[in-house]
């Protein structure tokens, strides 16, 4: 990973915890570091979705949830909704296309 991505990294992680309070989008649970703080994916970030709709849609702050474990970070998984899935795709192509 470079310098770069880090950095990118690093911000998505601020807007995506900001955009929650800094709590746990799925139980309310104050994010801390003790609580050891992840990004979930909504729509898993694996090859098949990688190829299906891009990185950008993947790793998109729309598509990141602030979780305070893996218990909650696998609550917000999306994987099995496909209807969920097509909504979210959407908006995040919305915002893709505003953005440019």
């Amino acid at each position: 990973m470079t310098d770069r991505d880090l950095s990118t990294m690093d911000d998505t992680r601020e807007i995506v915890y900001a955009r929650a309070g800094y709590r746990c989008e799925i139980c309310g649970a104050p994010l801390t570091l003790v609580a050891h703080p992840q990004l979930a994916h909504r729509i898993p970030k694996n090859t098949r979705n990688l190829a299906r709709y891009g990185k950008r849609v993947i790793n998109h702050p729309m598509n990141l949830a602030a979780t305070c474990s893996l218990k909650c970070n696998g609550k917000a998984d999306i994987r099995n909704h496909p209807v969920l899935i097509a909504a979210l795709v959407a908006q995040i192509r919305t915002a893709l296309q505003e953005e440019s």
